[in-house]
């Protein structure tokens, strides 16, 4: 079992986690690492005992480390995570994106500490350590992307020999993909939903249930012009994630 447990980002994802780790491994230290008001609010909330503000400490002894941090962010703090972890760590993420990510990691990762790429398949429509519950990702899939670059490498080496092996690898590897693609895409579809229902709670809603002294003409219009706001706060919405996902899966 892990001793000791870092949490990079104590939003609504790590602060989950976090919460998590408190209820069912008991008194494991937990530090977080995040913004200082963000920290403050976390540890108000019980969802780690310590907070770090440089990145060498929140490392120092940690087993386990946790990041849930944005894409880009991700990415910057990687070399440092690398350099900085325990030599028997398990660093594990939260990046709705995995090739980007993985493939750095790859790259970084030489050593004994261990990074296994992760993405919960779980979410709300709002963020922060406010949000934070321990049953979050209760019931819901937790997408794990084990390292693959030996088995990519392996696998074109075996293929350009003719092998059968190879070609089989090549398939899985192809399948992997696919299902990557699927998980994004049901995360996507999660938060459309979310955000639609939380839409349909927003005030502008409740204001045009409450327009009841309207004739139907202009009541109809008035709900017009509510659903036409939604559709594009959606759009622009799905636009920026999908954005994120080509963005960090180029290839």
């Amino acid at each position: 079992m892990f001793n000791r447990l870092a949490v990079l980002g104590t939003g609504l994802i790590g602060g989950s986690f976090a919460l998590a780790v408190r209820r069912h491994l008991g008194d494991i230290p937990i530090v977080g690492w995040d913004k200082a008001d963000v920290l403050a609010r976390a540890q108000e909330r019980g969802a780690i005992t310590e907070a770090a503000r440089d990145f060498a400490t929140a490392l120092r002894g940690a087993d386990l480390v946790y990041l849930a941090l944005p894409v880009g962010l991700t990415l910057e703090v990687l070399p440092a995570l690398a350099r900085h972890a325990e030599a028997d760590a398990l660093v594990t993420d939260a990046c709705s994106t995995k090739t980007a990510v993985c493939h750095a990691a790859a790259g970084l990762f030489q050593g004994e500490a261990r990074f296994l790429g992760g993405h919960p398949m779980a979410g709300r429509e709002v963020s922060g350590i406010e949000h934070a519950d321990a049953e979050l990702c209760r019931g819901d899939e937790h997408c794990m992307d084990p390292p693959r670059r030996t088995y990519a490498i392996n696998a074109a080496r075996l293929s350009g020999s003719g092998g059968v092996v190879g070609t089989a690898l090549q398939l899985l590897g192809g399948v992997m993909t696919l299902w990557s693609l699927l998980s994004a895409t049901q995360t996507l579809l999660q938060r459309v939903r979310a955000l639609v229902g939380a839409l349909w709670r927003s005030p502008a809603s409740r204001v045009a249930a409450k327009l009841s002294g309207l004739n139907a003409e202009d009541k109809s219009r008035v709900l017009q012009g509510v659903a036409v706001f939604a559709l594009g706060y959606l759009l622009a919405l799905v636009s920026q994630i999908w954005l994120i996902l080509l963005g960090s899966n180029t290839n």
